[in-house]
């Protein structure tokens, strides 16, 4: 069932983004789906197996997917700093 959820939503933000449902067509569309690529998620409630749409020109990931922006912003800030040895061969994200 959660499945069939997240499927179904991110179906309905494709939508929105492409400006018409699957098969639809009219002057309103800004691109044309061209399949689907699957994607693992995992869950508290389990596994599941997602179909993201992929468009003929640019891309689409669906946004309840994307990463929360304190974590990005936690992986741009080890990019950026860098991972420094310490005492023992440990690696530490803090300067010595």
């Amino acid at each position: 069932m959660l499945e069939r959820i997240l499927q179904e939503l991110i179906e309905a933000e494709a939508t929105v983004a492409i400006g018409e449902a699957p098969y639809q067509h009219s002057e309103q569309r800004t691109n044309l789906r061209d399949g689907h690529r699957d994607r693992g998620l995992t869950t508290a409630a389990g596994d599941v197996e997602l179909h993201i749409p992929k468009w003929r020109s640019g891309s689409f990931f669906p946004s309840l997917l994307e990463r929360p922006a304190e974590q990005a912003g936690a992986d741009e800030l080890k990019r950026i700093v860098g991972a420094r040895p310490r005492a023992g061969g440990a690696r530490s994200l803090s300067p010595s």
